[in-house]
């Protein structure tokens, strides 16, 4: 007989427990009540509330886990995000929103997150709402991901406030030759090193490329003939490099359901 998925937690289930990694995706969890985690403060630094229900970041709960490094909120079903959602989150180094159907973002759902170094939105529909990610309080983000978005469109300085942005993939969008290069990385000059354009309709071994950031370790796109190009500081030629495939960690959790690790997908 296999155990029951929760759908709710109660709030003495985890108290007493020293937890460092808390992993409880595909609960059919819809909601935490604030004192969720009560008890787990001090020792939780990495929760997992992939493949829930969840409507909405279950933010007082997340208030009492002060040491918190990784939150993954893939695949729920989250539509709003606040202002100041999660910027009570200090120790927050990496958050992943992913597989949401999120029609806002406030600029402010993360200011006071100021350790924040990886910022995950692959496939939330943001179509032509890049603007909202674009005026999101993000200076101290280093790593951003908007994958599978439907982008066909970079507005001109549109990363602006991520001013100290090494990281960034855009691939599997719907970007074309029709955007600036020379416009869009404006703020990101100095700090981008690596740009992932993968699986988008730029031509091949398009011109727009010699507008890339001069910056740029690597730098990938299949209008390069599907290899990445490492580009070094000093103007010298890309070398091509073979891509490398992800592997996934996969963790029985003891509600009985089968945990995940996020990884990048391909088509």
């Amino acid at each position: 007989m296999k155990p029951r998925a929760p759908q709710q937690i109660l709030d003495s289930d985890f108290y007493g427990l020293n937890i460092q990694r808390l992993l409880l995706a595909n609960n059919s969890i819809s909601e935490l009540r604030p004192l969720s985690f009560w008890g787990l403060g001090n020792s939780l630094e990495t929760l997992d509330l992939s493949y829930n229900k969840l409507r909405k970041v279950p933010n007082e709960a997340l208030k009492l886990l002060i040491k918190l490094k990784t939150l993954v909120l893939t695949g729920n079903a989250i539509q709003s995000i606040g202002p100041h959602e999660l910027g009570f989150m200090k120790s927050l180094e990496v958050l992943t929103l992913d597989k949401n159907p999120i029609t806002s973002i406030h600029p402010s759902f993360i200011s006071g997150s100021n350790n924040l170094n990886l910022l995950s939105l692959d496939a939330i529909k943001l179509d032509k709402k890049l603007e909202s990610v674009a005026a999101i309080n993000a200076n101290n983000v280093k790593g951003l991901s908007l994958t599978r978005n439907h982008l066909t469109f970079l507005p001109p300085r549109w990363g602006v406030n991520f001013t100290l942005l090494t990281l960034l993939n855009l691939g599997h969008n719907r970007l074309g030759d029709v955007i600036k290069m020379e416009d869009c990385f404006v703020g990101m000059e100095k700090s981008l090193k690596n740009l992932d354009l993968h699986s988008n309709h730029f031509l091949k071994n398009s011109k727009r490329y010699e507008h890339l950031p001069c910056r740029l370790h690597t730098f990938s796109s299949d209008s390069l003939e599907g290899v990445e190009a490492t580009v070094g500081t000093d103007g010298s030629g890309p070398e091509p490099q073979q891509d490398q495939e992800g592997e996934e960690e996969v963790t029985e959790g003891s509600a009985g359901a089968r945990q995940s690790r996020p990884q990048p997908q391909q088509d």
